[in-house]
């Protein structure tokens, strides 16, 4: 079954508060990128895997 995944950069002012705010929710944040948080979308691309 055909896959994909997007990328998603945002721009924080305060970063340390997002990154503790999603492990609270236990989201898994990229946290390597200056200034800003990242996460990876994966994209259903067929009806049955939604």
């Amino acid at each position: 079954m055909p896959t994909t995944s997007t990328p998603l950069c945002v721009e924080v002012a305060d970063k340390a508060a997002v990154l503790a705010r999603a492990e609270a929710l236990q989201i898994n944040l990229r946290s390597d990128i200056h200034g800003a948080v990242g996460i990876t979308l994966d994209e259903a691309t067929t009806a049955k895997m939604c």
